[in-house]
């Protein structure tokens, strides 16, 4: 096979000419900027381009005339902080004073509708209601444990002891529940009776709890 004279010639021209096409052949050439980085093309994480629907929500108001006794509690619900936001919607805490609708109930033979894990009884006097996170089985249940130990490391009153265990037993809630009833242990002294109401979104869209209290404000 034949190779071109052009692949063989190994002379090497050193006229002025080509010594100055060697040396400023890369001048001649445009300039090639670097690609700059865009600012909009920087990895970032969803929470920091925008915030969460939970932390866009306000959280409700609550009445003036809440019990103080109840305050560390409501604080917990709605802290984004605490462990409490793991499982519950903040913004859905809701806080009803319940007494004239207790009477109401009371004076027409209704008053031990409120059913709860522990049994039934008497309307409660002050009610909160709080939607859980998620969907489907066990996502009440999971909402119900953590508030019962949260009450069991955080007693209401002062005469209530702590619980020594770092992870308290809770009874158990069938994963299958849309709604649980915590009743508040508010101490001997208490005058009033307070519980908390835990419903999944399905719960909450089926029992309508919140229109029925909104009736005693």
């Amino acid at each position: 096979m034949t190779s071109s004279n052009r692949y063989l010639n190994t002379e090497v021209d050193t006229s002025p000419q080509s010594e100055k096409k060697i040396n400023t052949w890369f001048l001649n050439q445009p300039a090639r900027s670097l690609p700059l980085a865009s600012p909009t093309t920087r990895p970032e994480s969803s929470s920091q381009l925008s915030p969460s629907f939970e932390d866009t929500q306000s959280i409700p108001s609550i009445p003036t005339s809440t019990p103080p006794i109840l305050l560390p509690l409501h604080t917990f619900l709605t802290s984004p902080s605490s462990e409490a936001s793991d499982v519950l919607h903040r913004h859905t805490v809701q806080v009803y004073d319940t007494t004239s609708l207790s009477q109401y109930l009371n004076e027409r033979g209704q008053g031990d509708l409120v059913k709860g894990e522990e049994g039934s009884g008497g309307w409660y006097d002050w009610v909160i209601t709080v939607q859980v996170k998620g969907r489907g089985r066990g996502v009440v249940a999971r909402g119900d444990g953590v508030l019962r130990r949260w009450l069991l490391k955080n007693p209401l009153h002062p005469s209530i002891p702590v619980s020594p265990h770092e992870y308290p037993k809770t009874p158990r809630i069938s994963p299958d529940s849309d709604w649980s009833i915590v009743p508040l242990n508010l101490g001997p002294d208490a005058d009033f009776r307070a519980c908390v109401n835990l419903l999944s979104e399905e719960g909450a869209s089926r029992w309508k709890l919140d229109e029925l209290w909104k009736k005693a404000q």
